[in-house]
């Protein structure tokens, strides 16, 4: 997390602050071997109209924009940080106009298991379409309330959810 901060102030955009995030984590593997991570990482720029977004991911689950009428996924393959020196990344630049939401979620959310299987990607989505909730902390709590009651009340793995909107 500090070599993040210390990287992005240095006016990095996402794929090069993951790099060298990458060659750290490979530098300090000397004292901690096998640490590895999925990172995503996105530059915000908001404006008049809504935002501007600049992201990159590293293994991290892709995120999902819930626009008005629609959900997309947000496609920026990358390799996991730690673990190779030349790791693959791509840079997805996309727009949220007011109302959007961009949702970024840990593996804990798609990953986590009920009696009928996992969460997926599928439901995820669904809920994104079908959720009535308007605001992105309402979008965080149904997401949230979904994984853990399919769990039965108790979580298996971490699940982190950021639910970011371009608000009107």
């Amino acid at each position: 997390r500090h070599t993040m901060r210390a990287e992005i102030d240095h006016g990095l955009g996402p794929v090069e602050a993951l790099r060298r995030l990458n060659r750290a984590m490979l530098h300090g593997a000397v004292e901690a071997p096998g640490r590895f991570a999925t990172v995503v990482h996105a530059e915000v720029t908001v404006d008049a109209e809504g935002a501007s977004v600049q992201l990159a991911s590293a293994g991290h689950p892709p995120p999902l924009l819930r626009r008005r009428d629609r959900v997309e996924t947000v496609t920026a393959p990358g390799t996991v940080v730690g673990v190779y020196t030349d790791v693959e990344l791509a840079e997805a630049t996309f727009r949220l106009d007011r109302g959007d939401m961009m949702v970024l979620y840990t593996d804990g959310v798609t990953e986590a298991r009920g009696v009928d299987g996992f969460y997926g990607t599928e439901r995820l989505i669904r809920l994104l379409r079908s959720s009535t909730a308007r605001q992105a902390d309402e979008v965080a709590a149904a997401l949230l309330d979904d994984v853990v009651g399919l769990q039965q009340g108790r979580l298996r793995d971490d699940v982190a959810i950021l639910v970011v909107e371009a608000t009107p």
